[in-house]
């Protein structure tokens, strides 16, 4: 393979808080995260080709947002079957793509505005779906808080 994956947090390991995700993940490059759900075993992930890193909340509260064409997010809904997989992108547009990857450190990996798809509270997924990423309903449902059994991200480094 023409990249390496280095296991930089395991939240099953290393906590579920958001502030030890942002210890181990900040300013390490691109990455990938790989949740998975309690209640099914669904894996769901995204891929961010930037930097995690920490924002400064005496300019917003609310985060910031880093501008990319090249996340994006992903799920398989049966683990034993690639064929299950479900991939989106973020829309062509610069008005979406200036909100592809979103910063706070109150949450933990978290795409799009509003959300897309957000690990919050330490151990839930969901969506809050303001359609940066096309077709994010594929991948996970509106509004519905899943509880993770666990969740890692990768550092991905080209050979």
């Amino acid at each position: 393979t023409p990249y390496l994956f280095k296991l930089l947090y395991r939240a099953s390991r290393d906590g579920f808080e958001a502030a030890k995700f942002h210890e181990l993940c900040d300013n390490k490059g691109s990455t990938i995260m790989i949740s998975k759900l309690k209640e099914n075993g669904l894996l769901i992930g995204g891929y961010n080709p930037l930097s995690w890193h920490p924002y400064n909340s005496h300019v917003n509260n609310d985060g910031s947002w880093q501008s990319t064409s090249d996340s994006f997010l992903f799920s398989f809904a049966k683990k034993e079957e690639i064929n299950s997989a479900s991939l989106t992108r973020v829309k062509d547009d610069d008005n979406y793509q200036i909100y592809a990857v979103s910063y706070n450190l109150n949450y933990g990996p978290a795409f799009g505005i509003g959300w897309d798809l957000i690990i919050e509270h330490n151990n839930i997924i969901k969506t809050y779906g303001n359609g940066i990423y096309s077709g994010v309903y594929n991948i996970i449902k509106y509004e519905i808080d899943y509880i993770l059994e666990d969740y890692e991200v990768y550092q991905v480094v080209k050979k």
